[in-house]
C-alpha cells in the first residue's frame, strides 16, 4: 500500500515528527507493517485516525473493504443511528457482540466506550458520571490528556469531538476546568498540523461554549477575532449552517462595543439568507457530528464490489477465477464466507476493470511527486481555471502510463475537456472519446440494462455525467434522458450513504439541470427540493447554489422560451429573490464567476444586501 504508506510517511517528515509520536495510544506502526507484508488487508478505521492526526485534509480515496472489517462498520454505524433515535435497547444489543473477545486493536474498544457514554447521556445520567465515561473514552487513544496542553497532543476528529464532550459536561462540574480546556482547544486550532476541515467542523462548538465567558470578561473584541477565524474555516468547507450560529455570535458582540461598520449589512445578509433557506424548507439547523464521527464516504465491501462488477461485465465466476484463483474462492468470497488473500483480491479487482489495491485513489499510485501535480491539477479543475493547467497537465502525461485504463479514463478525459473548451475537438468527438473511455473497463449494454445491480469506480461515475452533458449540449435529448435515468437509479440505489453528499448533490443537479433544458420543469424542480432537504439536513452546502439557480432558471424558461410571454411582476420577483439568494450563496463561496453571471442576468440594483425571500 504505497500510496498510504509513502503518503504519511512524507507528511510526517515535513512536519518533524516521528512515528512514535503520531502512533501513540494505537498501534499503528505494527498493523502497518503486517499491512505492508500481506498479513493485513488496510485498516482504513486505523489510517483515517493517523491521516487526521497529521492533517491531511479529507483525501478523495475510494476503499475495497474485506467484508468482516466492513460488517464492523456497518455496526458501528447503526449504533450510533439507534441512539440517537433513542432505541437504546437494540443499541446496547450490538455494542455486547460487538468484538465480545476484544481481540481487535483500541479504536474498536473505543468505540463501545464512546456508545456506552452517549446511552448514559440519552439516559440522563448525572454530569459526574459522563465526566468519567468520557475520560476513559478519551484515555483509551490519548493516554497523555490532561497530563499535557492539547496543542503539544496530535489528535484525530473523533478525539477532537471526546475531548469537547467531556468539557461540555465538565462545566457543570467544574466550571473553570471546563472553561480551561476550551481555551486550549483554541491553542490547538492554530497548530500546523490541525487541518481546516476538523477546525471547520469543531469551532462552532468552542465559540458557542466560550461565548458568555468573554462577554463576562469583557472580550468583545477577541471573540469578534475568534468569529473572523473560524467564518474563514466555515466559508473555505461551505459548512454555512455552523456559519449562521457564529455570524450571530459576532453580530451580538459588535453591537455590544458599538463597532457597526459597513461590514455589518453583509453579516446580517449571510445570516438572514442562510437561515432564510433552512426555514423555507423545513429544516431545522442541528449539528450532530457526534453521531456521524464512523460514517465513511466512498467505501464499499470486497464482497459486493466482486459480485456487481462480474455482473456488469457479464463474466461467471468461472471465467473471473480463470488464473487467479478457484471457483469456490469467488463463490466463498461473493457469499461473504471468506476474504481472499491481498494479492489474490488485487488480481480479481484488475480483472474486473479496478485498479487493484484495496485503497486507491482515481489513477493508479506512481510516486508522491506525480501525486501532488494531480491534486493540482484537480484542485484548479474544480474552479473550472482550465488555461493555468495545460502546463502542469502536459507534465503529468509524460510522468504517467498513458495506455493504462484508469490514466485514459481520469487523465486523458482532462486533456479532452481542455480540447473541447478550446473548441480543438468538436461536441460530437468529445461525446465519442467518453463512450470509448467508459467501454474500457465497463460494459456499457449492462450498465444501461441493470443500473441497480453494478458497481461503478469515481471515473466512471464521471464519465457517465459528461456523456450525459455532451448530449445535451448536441441536443439529443431522448439519448441523453435515457442516460440520465441509468445515473439516477444508480444513485437511487445507494440511498445517498455510500458516496460523499458533495457528489450526490453534484449528480443531482446534472439530472435535474437536463430535466430542465428538455422543458420537464416539474421533473427538474421536484428533483431540487429533494436535493436540498437531505444537503441542508446534512449542513453540507457545497454545490447547493447551482441546485437554487436551477430553480429561478426554470421559471425563466418556462415562461419566456416555452410559453414566449414576459415574466408577471409576481413571477418576476420570485425569480429576482432566488438569484438574490444564489448571488449571496456565490459570494460567501467566493465564486465570483457564478457572481459575474448572476448580474449579467438581473439587474445590480436588486443584489443590495436584505433578507432572504
Amino acid at each position: 500500500m504505497p500510496l498510504i504508506d509513502e503518503y504519511i510517511n512524507h507528511k510526517i517528515e515535513a512536519l518533524g515528527l516521528n512515528i512514535t509520536k503520531v502512533s501513540s495510544g494505537v498501534s499503528y506502526y505494527t498493523i502497518m507493517y503486517k499491512i505492508a507484508s500481506g498479513e493485513l488487508s488496510p485498516d482504513k478505521f486505523l489510517i483515517d485516525t493517523i491521516l487526521q492526526r497529521i492533517g491531511i485534509e479529507r483525501f478523495d480515496l475510494e476503499w475495497y473493504i474485506p467484508h468482516d472489517e466492513y460488517t464492523l462498520y456497518e455496526n458501528r454505524t447503526k449504533v450510533m443511528q439507534l441512539i440517537k433515535n433513542n432505541q437504546l435497547g437494540d443499541a446496547e444489543k450490538i455494542i455486547s457482540q460487538y468484538d465480545q473477545k476484544n481481540k481487535l486493536h483500541n479504536l474498536h474498544k473505543q468505540f463501545k466506550l464512546y456508545a456506552t457514554a452517549l446511552i448514559a447521556e440519552q439516559k440522563g445520567e448525572p454530569p459526574q458520571t459522563l465526566v468519567t465515561l468520557y475520560k476513559d473514552v478519551i484515555s483509551e487513544t490519548v493516554p497523555e490528556f490532561e497530563k499535557v496542553q492539547l496543542k503539544d497532543l496530535l489528535l484525530s476528529k473523533a478525539e477532537v469531538c471526546f475531548i469537547l464532550e467531556y468539557a461540555y459536561h465538565l462545566k457543570s462540574v467544574d466550571y473553570d476546568k471546563s472553561i480551561q480546556l476550551y481555551l486550549e482547544m483554541l491553542k490547538f486550532f492554530d497548530c500546523p498540523t490541525t487541518s481546516i476541515w476538523i477546525k471547520s467542523i469543531y469551532y462552532q462548538t468552542v465559540i458557542t461554549n466560550l461565548e458568555n465567558y468573554y462577554i463576562s470578561q469583557s472580550e468583545d473584541a477577541k471573540l469578534i477575532e475568534l468569529c473572523d477565524k473560524a467564518i474563514v474555516c466555515f466559508r473555505r468547507r461551505y459548512l454555512f449552517g455552523e456559519l449562521t450560529v457564529v455570524l450571530k455570535i459576532k453580530m451580538n458582540a459588535t453591537k455590544r462595543i458599538n463597532k457597526i461598520d459597513n461590514d455589518y449589512p453583509q453579516m446580517e445578509s449571510w445570516y438572514n439568507t442562510i437561515v432564510g433557506i433552512y426555514e423555507e424548507h423545513g429544516v431545522t439547523i442541528k449539528f450532530d457530528t457526534k453521531y456521524k464521527l464512523y460514517k465513511w464516504e466512498n467505501t464499499y465491501c470486497v464482497a459486493d464490489v466482486i459480485k456487481d462488477r462480474r455482473t456488469m461485465l457479464g463474466l461467471s465466476q468461472a471465467k473471473l477465477a480463470k488464473d487467479i484463483c478457484t471457483t469456490q474462492t469467488v463463490f466463498r468470497a461473493e457469499n461473504r464466507k471468506c476474504n481472499p488473500h491481498q494479492a489474490t483480491t488485487k488480481l480479481l479487482l484488475q480483472k474486473l476493470g479496478l485498479i487493484g489495491d484495496l485503497c486507491v485513489d482515481r489513477v493508479p499510485y506512481v510516486d508522491l511527486e506525480t501525486l501532488n501535480l494531480d491534486l493540482k491539477i484537480r484542485r484548479e479543475f474544480v474552479k473550472q481555471n482550465y488555461k493555468t493547467v495545460n502546463k502542469e497537465l502536459e507534465q503529468l502525461t509524460n510522468k504517467v502510463d498513458m495506455t493504462d485504463k484508469n490514466n485514459i479514463q481520469c487523465i486523458g478525459h482532462k486533456v479532452k475537456i481542455i480540447e473541447f473548451r478550446n473548441e480543438d475537438i468538436t461536441t460530437e468527438q468529445y461525446y465519442e472519446y467518453l463512450i470509448e473511455a467508459l467501454g474500457l473497463t465497463a460494459n456499457i449494454e449492462n450498465i444501461l440494462q441493470k443500473p441497480r445491480e453494478i458497481h461503478l469506480s469515481y471515473n466512471e461515475l464521471e464519465l457517465i455525467a459528461n456523456i450525459i452533458l455532451a448530449l445535451d449540449i448536441m441536443k439529443k435529448h431522448e439519448e441523453a434522458l435515457k442516460w440520465l435515468k441509468i445515473l439516477e437509479q444508480y444513485v437511487d440505489k445507494t440511498n445517498w450513504e455510500i458516496l460523499s453528499i458533495d457528489r450526490y448533490i453534484y449528480f443531482a443537479n446534472i439530472i435535474t439541470s437536463i430535466y430542465g433544458n428538455v422543458g420537464k420543469f416539474d421533473w427538474s424542480n421536484s428533483g431540487s427540493y429533494e436535493t436540498l432537504v437531505p444537503a441542508l439536513n446534512n449542513n453540507s452546502w457545497q454545490g447547493l447554489s447551482t441546485t437554487i439557480y436551477g430553480l429561478g432558471w426554470n421559471i425563466r424558461q418556462e415562461v419566456e422560451i416555452v410559453q414566449n410571454r414576459t415574466m408577471t411582476q409576481e413571477e418576476q420577483k420570485k425569480y429576482i429573490d432566488i438569484m438574490k439568494t444564489v448571488y449571496i450563496l456565490s459570494e460567501i463561496a467566493g465564486n465570483t464567476n457564478r457572481q459575474h453571471k448572476i448580474k449579467q442576468l438581473i439587474r445590480p440594483q436588486t443584489l443590495g444586501h436584505n433578507h432572504h425571500g
